[in-house]
């Protein structure tokens, strides 16, 4: 625990301690206005004063606490920005961004409850009504006994009413509202594609049919937890306390075994305890909710990260060479098998094969998104995993098939590989990549925020993207398709522009459209992870093997390939 926390909860313990000033102080002045004494007013004052100290003393245990939760969700922040940096970009393939921001926001959000109120709340939630009933026993002790009835009877019967343990429910609670956003998600992002084929109900049935399915085991759970809640709290309702404190209190007066000033502030305190217990609740849920948002981060925390060369080697050239390379995304299902090729510097290297075939894996790999399992792969001779991996991203430049830009200006996208760029130099690969026209129609040019002032369309953000990739200049460049979003109109002054920047350098380009690589210095074709043919369009044309299999499947569906 850290020292600021002690410190809080130092205080609120003496903040609760405190509380028993004003109770000893109201019998004072109970005692005295039923008796007509003179001693009220000093009474009066230790009752102000004790109130005064105990709140005081709770709300600079708040105090701190929030404190170290601004300190404590700034930290877990900057410690996740910097997790996600170091963490292979192959893994956010398969982590949706909604459990990232759930992480990264929410779940940090969860903590401020955590350690901002739950533990500071609950320490006076439970100590203050202590130190109520330990003044209740010494104001007399048999009003003290009568006045833990109620509690004590709650607590028993919820016990015995309630089946199984609350967070096991809550924790069940917890995962159906996972599946129930899960399936607003799915309904809301295929809204538009079930509505262009009238089935947009569809989509609505197996959304209400998800929380139908949520209220069902909402209710099996939660309805045994709220009929023991509604019982038990009966013990603690105005009319048990009338009969377990009031009423005996009232006996002993008349018995003249006790003070009406006892059995008054008795009373209070009795009528204090059922808020305590609501109270202690509500912090045991925060605590729980805080422990399962803590474990996520934890977990996050504990992702293995792409290690970091100790003495890492700068490659010499840009040769890509790839020997005996076995990769699979779970140990027992490998999807590249033995596969090794030389991509020579400033060749043309085009993948082809059927989905599923083992290309974007491969160019992945490349890019080091991930590690192979076994082989190597190696750029000027170095191994990728020998590399620094900031000197391998500034060496190897991928352009994917649906890029995204980050919500900042133009000019800083594009400027991404070169931020000391100027603006001629911007414009210049803008207009390389037919995209300068376009941005100087925004609202304020290249000044427009992705997002706020600039709305592209997709073809627009490839090409940015490309501008982007030119402008960094890498010495090795990987294509998903770059030109499949463009349109025919812009994709010839592309192309030119890409042709102009393999010069000198090595490509790998992933085809899906087989008249785009007619001019690469060698085609890979790729079957199940595996190499089956490799060489030049006409010598694979003429071999008639897998390629001229695709190649006249794309022919005879477009009527000639592009």
């Amino acid at each position: 625990m850290s020292v600021p926390i002690a410190v809080a909860l130092l205080l609120q313990i003496l903040g609760s301690l405190a509380s028993a000033i004003p109770l000893r102080a109201m019998t004072r002045i109970v005692d005295g206005l039923t008796r007509g004494t003179d001693t009220v007013w000093p009474a009066v004052w230790w009752f102000i004063g004790g109130l005064g100290g105990a709140l005081a003393l709770g709300s600079l245990a708040l105090l701190i606490t929030h404190l170290v939760d601004l300190r404590v969700q700034a930290g877990l922040r900057e410690q996740l920005a910097n997790k996600l940096s170091r963490l292979p970009l192959g893994w956010f393939d398969q982590s949706s961004s909604g459990r990232v921001r759930r992480i990264v926001q929410d779940d940090v959000a969860t903590l401020h409850h955590l350690v901002a109120h739950a533990l500071v709340e609950i320490t006076a939630a439970v100590l203050t009504p202590v130190v109520g009933v330990i003044v209740a026993l010494t104001i007399d002790w048999r009003l003290g006994l009568c006045c833990m009835i109620g509690p004590v009877a709650y607590m028993v019967l919820f016990s015995v009413l309630a089946p199984g343990d609350m967070r096991t429910v809550m924790a069940r609670i917890a995962e159906a509202l996972s599946e129930v956003s899960a399936a607003v998600i799915e309904f809301v992002d295929g809204i538009a594609v079930l509505r262009i084929f009238g089935a947009a109900e569809t989509g609505s049935i197996r959304f209400t049919r998800a929380s139908d399915d949520f209220t069902s085991e909402f209710r099996t759970l939660v309805t045994p937890q709220m009929r023991a809640h509604a019982v038990a709290l009966t013990a603690l309702g105005l009319p048990v306390v009338a009969l377990t404190v009031v009423g005996p209190g009232a006996a002993m007066v008349a018995a003249g075994w006790s003070e009406v000033a006892d059995v008054v502030v008795v009373t209070m305190i009795a009528l204090s305890l059922p808020a305590t217990l609501l109270t202690v609740g509500a912090g045991q849920q925060h605590v729980s909710d805080g422990q399962e948002a803590a474990a996520r981060i934890v977990a996050l925390l504990d992702e293995p990260e792409l290690p970091v060369p100790q003495q890492p080697r700068e490659p010499a050239g840009s040769d890509v060479t790839i020997e005996g390379v076995t990769f699979g995304y779970t140990p027992d299902q490998p999807v590249l098998h033995g596969v090794s090729l030389v991509a020579r510097e400033g060749s043309v290297t085009a993948l082809v094969g059927a989905s599923g075939s083992g290309k974007s894996t491969l160019a992945s790999l490349i890019a080091r998104f991930r590690d192979v399992d076994t082989g190597t792969i190696r750029i000027g001779d170095v191994d990728v995993r020998d590399i620094d991996p900031h000197v391998l991203h500034q060496h190897v430049g991928i352009l994917l098939q649906s890029p995204s830009l980050p919500a900042m200006s133009i000019r800083d996208n594009i400027a991404l590989g070169r931020p000391d760029a100027t603006d001629e130099d911007i414009q210049h690969v803008a207009s390389q990549a037919a995209i300068d026209a376009r941005i100087r129609e925004l609202p304020r040019g290249y000044d427009s925020v992705v997002g706020e002032d600039a709305r592209l369309s997709g073809g627009e953000t490839q090409r940015v993207a490309i501008a982007r990739a030119i402008l960094a200049d890498p010495r090795v460049l990987i294509l998903d398709e770059a030109t499949s979003a463009v349109d025919p109109e812009n994709e010839a002054a592309i192309g030119q522009a890409l042709a102009e920047l393999t010069r000198g350098r090595t490509v790998i380009m992933i085809a899906h459209r087989l008249g785009t690589i007619t001019h690469a210095d060698q085609i890979v074709v790729l079957d199940q992870g595996r190499i089956v043919e490799q060489g030049d369009h006409e010598s694979l044309l003429a071999a008639d093997g897998h390629y001229a299999a695709l190649w006249r499947n794309q022919t005879a569906v477009t009527g000639g390939a592009r």
